[in-house]
């Protein structure tokens, strides 16, 4: 599926044929999609000085927790900046929260994460992600 807005500004976006498939393979099983969820929300990282002067920024930083939902019950807190998901780094929030929906709810994972420039280990049980309200 793609969309293109024409009016010049070559503004169009896609939707990658592997998370169609998962999405359909859902609805055709359950009824619905049923996401993953640490019972967290994201924001970027915050630059970090990486070799030769440059700037490095990887990883994604929790804004909001579900109070005592599974990060919580984690030990993760606001601030923490998620490294590394499940065995594979974290580029940024986009990349963490497609990594846990694509995760059925009561998988255990591990999550590598940085706070106050310590490196720490937690292991996470994600929950269904509750519905949007609308």
């Amino acid at each position: 599926n793609t969309a293109v807005f024409g009016t010049g500004l070559g503004i169009s976006f896609a939707i990658p044929a592997a998370s169609a498939r998962r999405v359909l393979e859902q609805i055709v099983q359950n009824g619905e999609v049923i996401r993953g969820w640490m019972g967290a929300e994201y924001a970027g990282a915050p630059a970090s000085p990486a070799a030769e002067g440059s700037v490095q920024q990887r990883g994604a930083q929790i804004a909001l927790l579900l109070p005592d939902g599974p990060a919580d019950q984690a030990g993760l807190k606001p601030g923490d900046v998620v490294v590394e998901f499940n065995g594979q780094a974290v580029e940024d929030e986009g990349d963490l929260r497609s990594r846990e929906a694509a995760l059925a709810p009561a998988t255990k994972v591990q999550v590598r994460a940085m706070r106050v420039g310590v490196e720490f280990v937690s292991e996470v049980e994600l929950i269904r992600r509750p519905r949007q309200q609308r």
